[in-house]
Parts: structure tokens; sequence; C-alpha cells
């Protein structure tokens, strides 16, 4: 974890947590007709929990990664133990250019 307001380097080993995109919102809204049928907060950890619980184990072989979804394996974030934090790695984070600054994206399969 860095301190605020410090960059991440380009030799800096990140990624997004699994269900990563959905945990950069705060609240999700569904609306029809301007009349809100549904809203919900935190929705980065509420569909981690449902996805933990609902889908199988090789979830992420399918479908599953279209929604950064790869299980880690181990508890630690590492390129070499973690198979889950490596694949989300190599999905998220670009090389870096000759200012040692990573960039990162994200592709959908």
């Amino acid at each position: 974890m860095k301190e605020y307001d410090v960059a991440f380097a380009g030799a800096d080993v990140i990624t997004l947590t699994n269900n990563g995109i959905m945990h950069l919102f705060s609240n999700v809204k569904y609306q029809l007709s301007e009349e809100e049928v549904e809203s919900l907060f935190y929705p980065g950890q509420a569909t981690t929990m449902l996805g933990l619980l609902k889908y199988p184990d090789d979830f992420s072989k399918s479908i599953g990664f279209n929604q950064l979804w790869y299980k880690d394996n181990t508890s630690t974030a590492s390129i070499v133990d973690n198979n889950g934090f490596k694949i989300r790695r190599l999905h998220t984070v670009s090389q870096k250019n000759d200012n040692d600054v990573a960039h990162y994206n994200f592709n959908a399969h």
C-alpha cells in the first residue's frame, strides 16, 4: 500500500482484485423511466461475496474473466506463487515506458 499522492513505479507488482472493476464504484443504481428500481452500495464487495458463493471454481475459464474474475490460489500478492494474481496482472498491466512509468489497461476477452 502506497501513501497518498505517491505514484506506483513500473517495478511495483500490482493488479486489480477479483471483480476489480466493480470496486471502482461506491454505488450503482438501476433506474427505469427515472424511477429507481434498485440501488446497491459498495458493489465491489457485494458482488465479490456473491461470486464466491455462486460461481464454480472453473468460472474464470469461461465468461468469468470478462469480470476480471480469476481466483487467487494463495493469500499473498505474488506473481510467483499466486496464479490468480499473476493472470489478472498480465491482463491489466502494460509494459512500462522509458520513464519507468507503468500503464494499466483492461483487455476483456
